[in-house]
């Protein structure tokens, strides 16, 4: 099984103060707040499983591997 870290927790959803590109897109991120994990930053749009495409930005938690994320259903696969 590979290793992934769970977002739960490490999943931060905070005000911007500074310019950060966003993971999935390439762009920069000007929205009020971005999702922050493990160091790399997402719009909220952008913030989907890599396999179903589901928005996360409002789910519980998420799984992160190689800059990759997945919603929990893809994850258990």
């Amino acid at each position: 099984m590979r290793h992934f870290t769970l977002c739960k927790n490490g999943m931060k959803r905070y005000k911007t103060t500074e310019l950060r590109i966003c993971t999935a897109c390439g762009e920069p991120i000007a929205d009020k707040y971005l999702f922050d994990i493990d160091g790399c930053a997402w719009h909220g749009s952008c913030l989907r499983c890599t396999v179903c495409l589901t928005l996360l930005e409002r789910q519980p938690s998420c799984y992160f591997r190689d800059r990759q994320v997945y919603c929990r259903a893809d994850y258990l696969k």
